[in-house]
């Protein structure tokens, strides 16, 4: 999901492996990506050694650099 919208879709077999998409890159400097999530909260990280069973949705984690400021 981009901005809540389907970026791609994928079929593959039932029994085997999801081959792990290329983490992705953002144009804003202060943003990182950090996984690949099968819920839409962003708690239970997909392990690519699992085998596709069932239909299922890949969330990626974007989060944000924190940005420190110190008064000299």
């Amino acid at each position: 999901m981009v901005d809540g919208s389907e970026y791609k879709s994928v079929r593959v077999k039932d029994g085997v492996l999801v081959v792990k998409p290329d983490d992705p890159s953002y144009d804003k400097d202060n943003f990182y990506f950090s996984g690949w999530f099968v819920d839409n909260n962003l708690t239970n990280e997909y392990d690519f050694q699992n085998l596709v069973t069932e239909d299922w949705v890949l969330y990626s984690k974007v989060l944000e650099y924190p940005l420190y400021f110190k008064a000299v």
